[in-house]
């Protein structure tokens, strides 16, 4: 409300805290900023939000009145009867002191950087502080939901639930072309994680307003890559899928169903998972490309295909047992065929990748650190053999190595083994970091289970690394186009950086164990947690 007590919109307040405004060019989506607030026209409704002080915390604590009085004081919460899994169940604990550290490193990303220079976009430019908005869906602020939620942000979570309340602001109907995947994990998964840690109905109605808008994809099988948002067409740009695209959807949309009562959007999942089951494999190991074949790797375009197997079963609280069977089967290929041990002194056990002429590949992605922390929920819950533990340790010791290796504690994107007359190689073009969570995902996930504070240490030199290469004085923090020799800063903070990173990093120093307890909540691979459906 304004002092005389008239309603004002949140757009209205934002153009009023607006004191120098520009229109972005009509024929780019970057953004840049000056110290000024810059306000996009075209794509319509997509606004930025910035101030001239050298804080961003005046926003928040400005627009936090308006936010309260209008759509934050009476959410709308999802019905008990709808489901178990629809009441909040989630507490706040005492935050240690390393979670302090990872918060202040939130507070720097988040305030500092996305809220200050790249309000309502979707990947903040630290280095320019600049704004790239492609998808036209608040990427960062959405994918970052539960994490501000998690960490207690309190202030910050309400203003931006009231931007994605605001239809104007978060309008599905101007949206274009955007992957299907990338789409439904960050953007569906981050409302419906907002819905299930505070119990808000709001979340979910937008997240099946995107839902419908998003179903003509799965008319084909397996589900098309692409669609236009706001038309409904659907297509395959590449003219092929992943694996990981097409049997990644399951956690988001089965959730989708469970938490707005729509059978459609399970339905629809299901009938891929369908499909993918029935594909010929090699020992539970399937090609990654659909539909020509390709390789068989647990990287780039096939890990999250293994990884929503087990979780599957899990979300279903352990009763769908062919996704049980499936990634029981899928592991024994994985210790058949791709487990290898380098040969040198560190002996590391990595995972190959297998050609279709059956030959090895001496090469792991930083995407394949998702596996330790994979195969210890596993073995935690009965899905795997006790071994299981120990490759994961064994593979852990590989992914923390990768770090070591660029004299940075950075994380290289691809690490070669037995190349180059080095055991452990890292080529001058792999040596980029995106600041991706995979390996503190297995840090949190190993510490979790087994209590080893050894994985603590690991992911305190990790974030220290991150604090000192990565972080953007002026706000938020960067990717890296260079690991080795001088570090060298990209100019892009990734969503799944305030998703995934810092919120694995959040748990990981959760020295009770307790927060977000893995018997109530199953975390998708962008580490949005929804709660194990129990009828």
């Amino acid at each position: 409300m304004t002092p005389d007590g008239s309603s004002l919109s949140l757009l209205d307040r934002q153009r009023a805290l607006a004191t120098d405004q520009r229109a972005a060019a009509s024929t780019h989506t970057d953004i840049h900023y000056d110290s000024t607030l810059v306000t996009t026209e075209k794509p319509p409704k997509q606004r930025t939000l910035s101030e001239t002080e050298s804080s961003a915390r005046p926003v928040v604590a400005e627009l936090l009145p308006l936010v309260t009085e209008s759509v934050w004081s009476a959410p709308t919460l999802l019905p008990s009867g709808n489901s178990k899994s629809s009441e909040p169940v989630f507490t706040r604990g005492a935050r240690t002191p390393l979670q302090k550290e990872v918060l202040a490193m939130m507070h720097h990303a988040w305030n500092e950087g996305y809220v200050k220079y790249c309000w309502g976009g979707d990947e903040f430019k630290p280095v320019s502080k600049g704004c790239h908005n492609g998808w036209h869906l608040g990427l960062t602020l959405v994918d970052s939901l539960d994490t501000l939620y998690l960490m207690g942000m309190d202030e910050e979570f309400a203003v931006a639930r009231a931007w994605v309340a605001d239809t104007e602001a978060l309008d599905f109907s101007k949206v274009g072309n955007v992957n299907v995947f990338e789409t439904s994990i960050r953007v569906i998964g981050g409302l419906l994680a907002a819905a299930t840690l505070t119990g808000d109905g709001m979340f979910v109605t937008r997240a099946a307003e995107l839902g419908t808008r998003m179903l003509p994809a799965f008319q084909n099988r397996p589900p098309y890559s692409d669609i236009m948002v706001a038309s409904g067409h659907a297509q395959n740009l590449g003219g092929q899928t992943s694996i990981g695209e097409a049997g990644t959807l399951s956690l988001e949309w089965r959730t989708l169903s469970e938490l707005s009562g729509k059978p459609e959007y399970a339905r629809a999942v299901n009938e891929v998972s369908n499909t993918l089951h029935a594909l010929p494999t090699k020992d539970g190991l399937l090609r990654n490309s659909l539909p020509s074949g390709g390789i068989i790797s647990l990287g780039a375009r096939g890990d999250s295909y293994y990884e929503y197997l087990l979780k599957q079963w899990l979300l279903s609280d352990r009763t769908e047992t062919v996704y049980l069977d499936d990634y029981m089967h899928a592991m024994q290929g994985v210790r058949t065929h791709l487990v290898k041990r380098s040969q040198g002194p560190m002996n590391l056990t990595y995972i190959s990748e297998l050609h279709a002429d059956g030959s090895a590949h001496r090469k792991m992605d930083h995407l394949v650190c998702f596996l330790p922390g994979l195969l210890a929920l596993g073995v935690h819950f009965g899905a795997g053999p006790p071994e299981d533990l120990s490759l994961a340790k064994e593979l852990m010791r590989t992914c923390r190595q990768m770090y070591v290796e660029t004299g940075h504690m950075l994380g290289p994107e691809i690490a070669h083994f037995d190349t180059n007359g080095q055991e452990l190689f890292v080529k001058a073009a792999d040596s980029h970091d995106l600041l991706r969570p995979e390996t503190v995902e297995s840090l949190f996930y190993l510490f979790r289970l087994t209590g080893d504070r050894l994985y603590q240490t690991w992911g305190q030199e990790i974030m220290e690394g991150i604090e000192k290469y990565a972080k953007v004085d002026s706000g938020g923090y960067t990717s890296l186009d260079n690991t080795l020799g001088i570090v060298k800063k990209r100019d892009k903070m990734e969503s799944f950086f305030l998703a995934e990173s810092l919120k694995y990093l959040f748990l990981l120093f959760d020295d009770s164990r307790s927060q977000l307890p893995l018997d109530i909540f199953v975390l998708s691979t962008e580490a949005h947690p929804f709660r194990m459906q129990r009828h």
